[in-house]
């Protein structure tokens, strides 16, 4: 597993797929072997069989959070907001100060017209982690047509949070809200943020680490040919910055191993 999960840090998903393979052999009954297993597939897109294996985890290892969460995930992305909330609500009882996972219940039962549990859930959110912008965001929207005065408390101090980390710009608020999908391992909607920062930022000075924040999104996805290329277009923009340099040298890395690991199937 610590193999896998190093490998997995270096981009190189399909090594790290195998290692969670013999993991999962050497201990089948292993609820934290069949999630790691689960969130290698999940990063390689291979979603059916992700969501196999952290079905396993949670009837493997019931009192784990994270597969929950991970199942929650992909019955979002896949259109399916009544399941999603179910097992996001199954992920907060079982780890109570999951701030993510409060913020995506509240849009699933946003979708399901469940206005009042939403928010809730993104009250909830914010009461754990009181920056929360997307949670802020979120209530300050939903309330405008019922609570004006309470909307305008709550974009008030999003505004100020955003004020806070300077990045009162569009583009720096889409980028911001790309990190926080990336957190989420959320990577179609972190990339469309990111992507979209760089449009709306033109030539503006966080244009390099922009670039790089998406390569590096795109990297940990199991895209290392857009993930370079971003990298590269961050490198030409900020050819000294170090933290480019490192994520350049691990996707050089992860091709080399790939490289050899193809040549010694090869022989």
């Amino acid at each position: 597993m610590d193999l896998a999960l190093a490998l997995a840090d270096s981009y190189d998903l399909t090594a790290a797929l195998v290692q969670t393979g013999e993991a999962v052999r050497l201990a089948p009954q292993s609820g934290v072997a069949h999630f790691y297993r689960g969130r290698v597939l999940y990063d390689l897109n291979r979603t059916t069989e992700a969501q196999s294996e952290f079905e396993t985890a949670c009837r493997l290892a019931p009192l784990i959070p994270e597969p929950r969460y991970f199942l929650a995930l992909i019955d979002k992305q896949q259109g399916k907001p009544q399941l999603a909330a179910s097992l996001f609500e199954e992920t907060v009882k079982l780890q109570p100060r999951n701030v993510m996972a409060w913020y995506m219940l509240g849009q699933s039962l946003e979708q399901e017209s469940e206005t009042a549990k939403a928010l809730a859930a993104w009250r909830n959110a914010i009461a754990i982690d009181p920056n929360f912008t997307q949670a802020l965001f979120s209530l300050a929207r939903a309330l405008r047509s019922t609570d004006q005065a309470e909307s305008e408390q709550f974009m008030a101090r999003y505004t100020a949070v955003q004020k806070e980390r300077r990045i009162l710009d569009r583009a720096d608020s889409l980028a911001n809200n790309g990190i926080e999908a990336e957190s989420a391992h959320d990577w179609p909607e972190a990339i469309r943020q990111l992507k979209e920062a760089i449009a709306t930022c033109g030539d503006c000075a966080a244009k390099a680490d922009l670039h790089r924040k998406l390569g590096i999104i795109d990297c940990q996805s199991g895209d290392l040919d857009n993930g370079e290329k971003e990298l590269l277009a961050a490198k030409a923009l900020k050819p000294d910055d170090p933290v480019t340099q490192a994520a350049l040298e691990l996707v050089a890395r992860a091709r080399s191993q790939y490289s050899e690991s193809a040549i010694g199937k090869a022989r």
